[in-house]
């Protein structure tokens, strides 16, 4: 997703592999790691649905909360913020009013209103299938896909949202956790292959990166899932049979970076507006420097937001809920 946003941190000319929106399928695989890892903790707490939803809650929404303000405040000293805007962010809503679409105030937490969608249908059928509440998850997000595609043309939005055709990258996730199991040795090299595959069919379907335009058609939303979603469900079934068979030894650089993906992804907004800025003042035919400037201050940036504020804020947040818990008991 950093290589997505990189072309707008300056022009950099007819650099092929810098204007390429493939780098966008960072969400796909985003949500089918998502897919896999919700359902791990789901039975790590015995699939009770409060838990499940305390702990997502209090891990994803007073970050992006407060990451939400800090947009505004920016935003708010030059441009008009709606009401409808204030809504959609805070509230994870796609849509408050009959436009075709509209975004979130922090330029990338759109996939946030499809994490927490997740989050809520799947707390939902955890508190009314227990363990089987993947089972009825792959379904009704695969149906429910299928049936909006096909049958609403209403005008109002959240339905095409809702059951987007992206929600499948979820299934695959959820897929891949049912069978974890058999993904051993002899699963690593079909799936590497899929990766390398797939992987390449991505860099050559770079228009799908387009996000509002893939939102609004069904049939560009199926055709991202049947190449970036399985792109993505490949290199993570990859990396469950590697880790299953050989249990490697991850560095430790690689497990702190992805301990503070959640806030690489939220700064990168403001530093794409200190990259734009030295852009700006440097000369235009040497757009490197607001780039490294950019991959810089995103992942250096997002491990110290990481330790300074997110996890801070999350264990702040997880004790407020305690306490109030303790309280009503």
């Amino acid at each position: 997703m950093v290589w997505a946003h990189l072309k707008f941190a300056a022009h950099f000319g007819a650099n092929k592999f810098v204007a390429s929106a493939s780098g966008a399928s960072g969400v796909d695989i985003f949500f089918v790691i998502s897919g896999f890892v919700i359902c791990i903790s789901a039975e790590r707490l015995d699939y009770q649905w409060f838990d499940f939803m305390r702990k997502r809650f209090c891990r994803v929404v007073p970050f992006y909360w407060l990451m939400t303000l800090c947009c505004w405040a920016i935003r708010v000293r030059t441009l008009h913020v709606s009401v409808d805007e204030l809504v959609t962010s805070f509230l994870f809503l796609p849509l408050v009013s009959f436009q075709p679409y509209m975004f979130t105030l922090h330029d990338f937490g759109w996939t946030l209103s499809f994490e927490i969608w997740f989050y809520l249908i799947f707390s939902v059928l955890l508190a009314m299938k227990g363990r089987r509440a993947s089972v009825s998850l792959m379904a009704l997000l695969s149906v429910g896909s299928v049936v909006v595609a096909l049958c609403y043309h209403g005008s109002y939005f959240l339905p095409r949202f809702l059951f987007n055709p992206i929600t499948l990258d979820f299934v695959c996730g959820v897929l891949i956790y049912k069978f974890r199991r058999r993904l051993g040795r002899s699963s690593v090299l079909p799936a590497a292959t899929g990766v390398l595959f797939l992987g390449a069919l991505t860099l050559l379907t770079g228009q799908l990166g387009w996000h509002q335009s893939v939102l609004g058609d069904p049939r560009l939303g199926f055709e991202r899932v049947l190449v970036w979603g399985m792109f993505g469900a490949s290199l993570v079934a990859c990396c469950v049979a590697l880790d299953q068979t050989w249990c490697p030894r991850w560095p430790a650089w690689l497990i702190r970076l992805g301990d503070a993906s959640y806030s690489v992804y939220l700064i990168q907004p403001f530093v794409l507006k200190a990259a734009q800025l030295i852009t700006r003042r440097v000369q235009a035919g040497k757009p490197y420097l607001a780039g490294a400037v950019y991959l810089a201050g995103v992942v250096g940036g997002g491990v110290l937001l990481s330790r300074w504020v997110e996890i801070p804020v999350t264990r702040w947040a997880g004790r407020v809920w305690s306490s109030r818990r303790s309280s009503e008991g």
